[in-house]
């Protein structure tokens, strides 16, 4: 079992100012008591698109382990690969047997897009076929989704859920969002 513990901001980004990635990665079960200080959003200096993150519980293709997400310090938790100037928005992905998220912490992913580039991908994968459930929406134990396209002209971004048992989608639509946030770009995908 590992954990990630950490009760400050963990930032990636290279000495350009673009944006790195930062892995989190365990064997079988792992704990995150502050998932929301991790972002890979680039620098003024650098711009761009937003980097990566990947958060695994299990082992390398059969992602059976149990992520805990919360619990720690802070109120709440978010997840950002976002982009600066015209840059795409980043990729996100979780994957585990079980993702579950403390009550009272509530985690929101965000790969939005700026100006003219599209937004990012977010993948939440609980593969458990008895307990991988997956609960959206602005519950203290929700997961929230946004990968918006950019201001300008930019397209919605993809958001894949996977779930070996259920998948509930419950409060506002905002709570999966995959839209333009210009009045000139398309509608982004979702996949469940």
């Amino acid at each position: 079992n590992g954990s990630f513990v950490n009760s400050g901001q963990v930032n990636s980004v290279k000495s350009t100012g673009a944006a790195g990635q930062i892995n989190v990665l365990s064997t079988s079960n792992l704990t995150m008591p502050n998932a929301g200080n991790l972002s890979v959003d680039p620098t003024a200096v650098g711009g761009g698109a937003g980097g990566t993150i990947v958060i695994r519980a299990g082992a390398a293709g059969n992602p059976l382990g149990v992520l805990n997400i919360g619990s720690g310090t802070a109120a709440s938790s978010t997840i950002n690969a976002n982009a600066l100037t015209n840059g795409n928005g980043g990729t996100v992905t979780i994957a585990a047997g079980q993702v579950n998220v403390a009550a009272g912490t509530p985690l929101t992913i965000n790969a939005n897009a700026a100006g003219t580039g599209n937004g990012g991908n977010i993948s939440v994968t609980a593969n458990d076929p008895t307990n991988g459930n997956i609960t959206t929406g602005g519950g203290s134990t929700n997961i929230n989704l946004i990968a918006r396209g950019g201001a300008t002209n930019g397209n919605g971004g993809t958001v894949n859920i996977v779930a070996g048992n259920n998948v509930s989608i419950t409060g506002a639509a905002s709570n999966i969002d995959v839209s333009p946030a210009g009045t000139n770009g398309n509608g982004g995908t979702v996949n469940i």
